[in-house]
C-alpha cells in the first residue's frame, strides 16, 4: 500500500506521516526534501519555500507522480507527504491505482485564524522552523490564506471523491482519526 498525505501548510502532515510511518514501520518521504534539493539543484526550475505551494506541486508533478509509480512498482508499503500533493494529484492518483494507494488530505477550513495562529505559535520552535521567530501579525496572515487555501481544497477534495481531514479543532485527536482511516 502506498499512502499518500497531502495538504496545506501547518496541518499535520508531517505528525501524521511519523505516525503512521510508527506503527506500520515503514518509511516516508517529505517532498520538501525534494522541493529544496531542485530548488538548490537547479535554481533556474523557479521553485523554492518562497513559491506559492500550487505553482511548486503543477512544476514537481511530473516527478512526484514518477516517484509514485515506481513506489508501486517496488515497495510494498511505503509513505509520501507534502503540501505539493494537491487534492487534483491524489484524485488522479486514486482514480488510476485505486486499491494500491490510500490518499488523504489535510486542512483546517473549519477553524479561526486567531486559533491557527496560536497553535502554529505552540508548535513552532524546532531549530530550523521557518516561522521561528516571525511576528504576530506575520503568523496570522499566513493562517489566514492558510485557511482560505483550506476551504478551496475541501470543495476540490469533495469533487474529485478525495478524502479530507480537518485538524483545526483538535489537532492530536485529527491526526489519530487520520492513521485510522489510513489504515483502514
Amino acid at each position: 500500500m502506498l499512502y499518500l498525505i497531502g495538504g496545506v501548510g501547518r496541518s499535520g502532515k508531517s505528525v501524521l506521516a511519523r505516525k503512521l510511518a510508527e506503527r506500520l514501520h515503514i518509511s516516508y518521504f517529505g517532498l520538501d526534501v525534494l522541493m529544496m534539493g531542485m530548488h538548490h539543484g537547479n535554481p533556474d526550475f523557479g521553485i523554492g519555500p518562497d513559491v506559492e505551494d500550487e505553482v511548486v506541486a503543477n512544476k514537481m508533478w511530473p516527478i512526484v507522480e514518477g516517484m509514485v509509480i515506481n513506489l508501486l512498482e517496488v515497495e510494498d508499503q511505503y509513505i509520501l507527504e507534502g503540501a505539493y500533493l494537491m487534492p487534483k494529484h491524489l484524485g488522479q492518483i486514486s482514480t488510476e491505482f485505486g486499491a494500491g494507494v490510500r490518499c488523504l488530505y489535510l486542512g483546517y477550513a473549519e477553524t479561526s485564524a486567531k486559533t491557527k495562529r496560536d497553535q502554529i505559535e505552540l508548535g513552532a520552535g524546532q531549530p530550523n522552523d521557518w516561522m521561528n521567530g516571525l511576528a504576530d501579525d506575520v503568523v496570522l496572515g499566513y493562517a489566514e490564506r492558510s485557511i482560505k487555501r483550506s476551504v478551496q481544497a475541501k470543495a476540490q477534495c469533495r469533487e474529485l471523491g478525495v478524502h479530507f481531514l480537518d485538524t483545526g479543532k483538535d489537532f492530536r485527536q485529527a491526526i489519530e482519526l487520520g492513521v485510522s482511516w489510513l489504515l483502514g
